[in-house]
């Protein structure tokens, strides 16, 4: 699992969870690198809606 946030976590995680600290408009991932996205309270945070998609 991975976790995306502006700010970095000062919280022990279990080995298989990993903490990215990153813009979430700007992710350093691949394209198509995940199987399942799931974003709470994200959307009302984002102005345009090319940024939604």
């Amino acid at each position: 699992m991975t976790i995306v946030n502006l700010y970095s976590t000062q919280v022990d995680l279990p080995e298989n969870i990993t903490w990215v600290v990153g813009n979430g408009k700007k992710l350093p991932f691949e394209n198509m690198a995940f199987d399942l996205a799931f974003s709470n309270s994200v959307i009302e945070h984002l102005y345009d809606w090319e940024s939604q998609l």
